[in-house]
């Protein structure tokens, strides 16, 4: 099971969790500079985990993506060029992670900050 579903599937215990309204205007904007180049190169569900997606980030901080590459596998070529159009679209660097490439230690960690900002319809 693809690390994006498992986000949604597994229980979790309740927890107290606060964002200031910046928070969640950065993710909002966030996510509206990015759906048009996920959409492009078709991208299934796609999440922002670390600094940003905990709201901790400063302006230089560059931005993680974790995607579900089931059904439609990017080639290297397609993940650079995708790459590249997210860095030019938000101004910072830019990392787009397969959930079937992260490490099993990576994964509780990446799990707890996982906001998910593009799901094609």
């Amino acid at each position: 099971m693809d690390l994006l579903r498992q986000a949604f599937t597994l229980p979790r215990a309740p927890r107290y969790v606060w964002y200031s309204i910046d928070m969640i205007d950065d993710l909002t904007t966030l996510a509206e500079k990015t759906r048009p180049i996920f959409k492009k190169y078709g991208f299934r569900k796609v999440g922002v985990f670390g600094s940003r997606s905990r709201g901790d980030n400063r302006a230089d901080s560059d931005a993680d993506f974790l995607f579900s590459d089931q059904g439609h596998p990017l080639s290297f070529l397609e993940k650079q060029e995708a790459e590249e159009e997210l860095k030019s679209a938000l101004g910072v660097d830019v990392d787009l992670v397969p959930d079937t490439k992260v490490v099993a230690r990576m994964r509780p960690h990446i799990k707890r900050d996982l906001k998910i900002i593009y799901e094609r319809q």
